[in-house]
């Protein structure tokens, strides 16, 4: 069965390598993508560099513990410490947002993901991209739950980062 499902991508680590590397990287598993602006804010809950984040949307067959495993999987491709030694220099984050219109608590995944309507880093590009869908808890638009999020609460401005020119960046950087 497939679903729609949207993803929060966070970096704060050569962000302007890291995010092009993980569009590319899930573009080939999963396709075509949705994309948002990518945004730069402050960090929430940590001390570490600015964040770049930005939000995709893609369609999978992949059972939610199946994509969480795969996610993780890219995420420690990219470098990112799991478990005890986690460390507030982040390579690369992939969030499940939203699993289709999935409510609760599966595997230790809670969906929708809380941060979807508290994080303005979250809640800009997803509406950008999902305006008119409607948090399955609220039934609010995510268009709507923008409108009104307190603005001033968080900071963070859009970032220029053309995809396509940072291609070039991102293969030299591997090679």
């Amino acid at each position: 069965m497939s679903v729609d499902i949207f993803l929060g991508l966070g970096s704060n680590l050569q962000p302007n390598v890291n995010i092009p590397r993980c569009i590319k990287r899930l573009e080939q598993d999963f396709g075509s993508l949705v994309r948002s602006v990518v945004y730069e804010s402050e960090p929430v809950g940590i001390e570490s560099p600015n964040f770049w984040n930005m939000v995709v949307k893609a369609n999978t067959n992949l059972p939610l513990k199946d994509l969480y495993d795969y996610l993780t999987g890219i995420e420690v491709s990219f470098g990112r410490l799991q478990g005890k030694q986690r460390s507030n220099t982040i390579p690369i984050d992939i969030d499940i947002l939203l699993y289709g219109d999935l409510i609760g608590v599966f595997h230790g995944i809670e969906l929708p993901r809380p941060e979807v309507l508290t994080n303005a880093f979250v809640l800009r590009p997803l509406s950008e991209i999902a305006g008119s869908y409607h948090h399955p808890i609220t039934q609010q638009t995510y268009y709507e739950a923008w409108r009104i999020y307190d603005k001033s609460a968080q900071a963070l401005w859009p970032v220029d980062l053309e995809l396509s020119q940072t291609q070039t960046q991102v293969a030299a950087s591997e090679a």
